[in-house]
């Protein structure tokens, strides 16, 4: 596939998610998320070896593509399962074509998720008005290197300029989804977001929020936002995140783990005295 190269700063409607994800040569947020936590070994082997598609994904892509009123088109199996040969045939013709399928139960679900978000106070207001996943890119003067973003949902409301991001969950409860934004990094994409907006729009005041709804009913809706400590960790990893870009994009080498014996790091427990019952 041959990659949307774009190398002036700003906002770009019309892109697919195929030819942004594409351009290689500039950093977006989930790239930063794998430098910063993991080796540029396994950030290279992802950003060259796009992952499989997974099918328990196919509920969050329909989600969004209902929700947001953009993304791949549907394909609706007209079959409670895939236990025929021709539904599963069609099932494989949608993949092959690009476009989700779904079965009758899994589309009235997304249906209904998505009248459970344009129904909230808060997200229903946000989301009606604005522009849905535009590309855009943008120079890190200080790495020497283009970052780009692909920002869910752009709305303006009076000075400030809403950066929303869709998130399905299996529980939208606060406790939960706290726990899934720090293991899957979102602290990170935070500011990166804010700072994307602000470079290709001019604007001076950002505001990220995640809008989340859980898969299962009764699809609980909630409206959320990074605290500002959270927020700078995720800057500073950002920050770091770019270096090793720019470095390994210069040399051409992405480094795994460092050679030679490690010394391991047990996890904790409190000390206790031996027992006759030890071995």
């Amino acid at each position: 596939m041959t990659a949307v190269v774009i190398r002036t700063p700003g906002l770009y409607p019309g892109i697919s998610a195929a030819d942004y994800h594409a351009d290689i040569d500039s950093l977006s947020a989930s790239g930063a998320k794998l430098l910063a936590t993991r080796t540029p070994y396994e950030f290279w082997y992802a950003q060259n070896n796009p992952p499989v598609r997974k099918r328990e994904f196919d509920l969050g892509h329909a989600a969004h593509r209902e929700i947001l009123g953009e993304g791949e088109e549907l394909t609706i199996i007209d079959a409670a399962n895939y236990n025929r040969k021709a539904d599963r045939e069609a099932r494989d013709e949608a993949y092959a074509a690009g476009r989700v399928p779904l079965l009758v139960e899994q589309y009235e679900r997304v249906q209904l998720m998505a009248r459970r978000v344009h129904g909230h106070p808060l997200a229903g207001a946000l989301l009606a008005d604005g522009v849905a996943e535009m590309s855009g890119w943008w120079f890190d003067e200080d790495a020497g290197i283009w970052l780009r973003f692909r920002p869910d949902w752009m709305a303006q409301r009076g000075d400030v300029l809403y950066v929303a991001d869709v998130k399905t969950t299996q529980d939208a409860a606060p406790a939960a989804f706290d726990r899934s934004a720090k293991r899957f990094g979102y602290h990170i994409q935070d500011p990166h977001y804010v700072e994307g907006a602000m470079k290709t729009t001019g604007a001076q005041q950002v505001r990220f929020v995640f809008i989340v709804v859980s898969v299962k009913p009764p699809h609980m809706v909630d409206v959320t936002y990074l605290q500002d400590h959270d927020v700078a960790e995720g800057a500073r990893e950002n920050r770091r995140a770019r270096r090793i870009f720019a470095r390994c994009q210069a040399s051409g080498e992405w480094p795994e783990y460092p050679i030679g014996p490690r010394p391991m790091s047990l996890p904790y427990w409190p000390h206790h005295e031996e027992t006759e019952d030890d071995d």
